[in-house]
């Protein structure tokens, strides 16, 4: 499983860099995995959160 660390910094996202930014690899994420369509709230929630992952 990929370390989710730093995750802000690793952009484009996907193994094909499908994802510019983090907001558009939630969205699919959610899609994807969940089969749920995030509010845009929620995707900045998600997002928030992910960003305070972040290190040194």
């Amino acid at each position: 499983m990929p370390t989710l660390i730093n995750v802000k910094l690793t952009y484009p996202y996907f193994h094909d860099g499908a994802a510019q930014t983090l907001a558009q690899a939630v969205e699919t994420m959610g899609q994807i995995q969940l089969g749920k369509k995030f509010t845009p709230k929620e995707n900045a929630k998600i997002v928030a959160f992910l960003k305070t992952l972040t290190g040194d």
